[in-house]
């Protein structure tokens, strides 16, 4: 009971990301496979619009190797229920950063796990995308995310 009730800091990644899109709606969005998926986003675009909400062309990109569930949590949900273009490192490094710019993209976040006890699996394939971006990006000096008792989690690479 104590490890399913352990604050591991993803309430925390969860406000960051909250605070980040608070009052924005996506300037640009992803087409996903399914069409009820598409009819989900498409009545929130649609609502935001109404809401005279402000347009940001933002890209979410997370780590392979955060746990299904909290990715579902976190970055799914924000692609579905209210547009924002979300994929992981792997994808990311697929192509290069003027390609996601043509996509529209002028604001990217990273979003990177750096207790390695919050890894999926720390041996897991997608850890090499994973470095391999935080490496393009030790440039830049990430915000960090801690978990309430001050413990590092996640670092958030920000760039244009």
């Amino acid at each position: 009971l104590k490890i399913e009730s352990y604050s591991w800091g993803y309430n925390q990644l969860n406000t960051y990301l909250v605070q980040l899109l608070k009052d924005k709606k996506p300037e640009v969005s992803f087409e996903t496979n399914y069409q009820f998926l598409e009819d989900i986003k498409k009545e929130s675009l649609d609502r935001a619009k109404e809401n005279d909400l402000e347009s940001a062309s933002i890209l979410l990109i997370y780590d392979n190797s955060m746990y299904d569930l909290a990715t579902f949590w976190l970055f799914h949900r924000r692609l579905v229920y209210q547009g924002w273009p979300t994929i992981t490192a792997d994808v990311y490094l697929e192509n290069d950063l003027e390609f996601w710019k043509t996509q529209g993209i002028k604001d990217f976040y990273f979003f990177k796990i750096i207790d390695k006890t919050m890894l999926l699996q720390p041996d897991a394939s997608g850890l090499d995308a994973v470095e391999s971006l935080a490496e393009k990006l030790s440039d830049i000096n990430p915000e960090i995310i801690k978990r309430p008792d001050g413990h590092d989690v996640f670092a958030v690479y920000y760039w244009q």
